[in-house]
């Protein structure tokens, strides 16, 4: 089963302003002039002073910094696996994928099923996609009757919140491993969905695996 690495940023400014007023100087007061003449006094009234005028300051204005969005928080991630019609109950381990050939990894374990954490997780827009063997040299594994599934079947996803997230069986579909359609099963989608993915088909004897893939997808209900 192979897959292709998922791929999956804010600022502020304050303004200020203010202002200042200037002041002006009265006029010299006038004498005048004294000649040896009777004198003919004239008075002169002295200029009054005029009041200093003082501008208003300017309003200081301020730009409240915008606000950074908000990081979204992350998901809760699938952490159990309920399929009542088919007796499958199992927790999920979180799987990545393999750096020597960019396979998807699968469990160790053949009763487990695991989830694909390079992927969506349940709530999010794109596929939350769980892998399984479908049997060992010692019998059935965990997706041996994932071919069973029909449309309308209900599965169920516990997530790490405590929450179930319940998922409606829409199609089952068996493709060739090497013609599996990579971004149709793990790319982004437009709704909540569920893909289970295991191996069905024809047995290998000699790469010791089959060479079909069953995918079954579900959508959130």
């Amino acid at each position: 089963m192979r897959s292709r690495r998922h791929v999956g940023v804010v600022f502020g400014l304050i303004l200020a302003v203010g202002g200042c007023a200037e002041t002006s100087e009265p006029p010299a007061p006038t004498t005048a002039a004294t000649t040896g003449e009777p004198a003919t006094t004239s008075t002169i009234s002295e200029a009054s002073t005029p009041p200093i005028a003082t501008a208003a300051p300017a309003p200081t204005t301020s730009t409240a910094a915008p606000t950074p969005p908000t990081t979204p928080a992350v998901r809760p991630a699938p952490i159990a696996l309920r399929i009542s019609s088919i007796g499958v109950e199992s927790v999920l381990l979180e799987m990545g994928i393999r750096t020597e050939d960019d396979a998807a990894e699968v469990p160790e374990d053949y009763d487990v099923a695991g989830w694909y954490a390079n992927g969506s997780r349940p709530g999010g827009r794109g596929p939350t996609v769980l892998v399984g063997h479908v049997d060992s040299t010692s019998g059935p594994a965990v997706f041996y009757r994932l071919h069973e599934l029909a449309p309308g079947t209900h599965i169920e996803v516990q997530l790490a919140d405590g929450t179930v997230a319940v998922y409606e069986v829409e199609i089952t579909e068996q493709f060739p491993k090497s013609q599996l359609p990579i971004f149709e099963v793990f790319g982004a989608t437009e709704r909540d969905v569920l893909r289970l993915v295991t191996c069905t088909g024809q047995f290998d004897y000699e790469a010791r695996s089959y060479f079909d893939n069953l995918v079954v997808t579900a959508v959130r209900m």
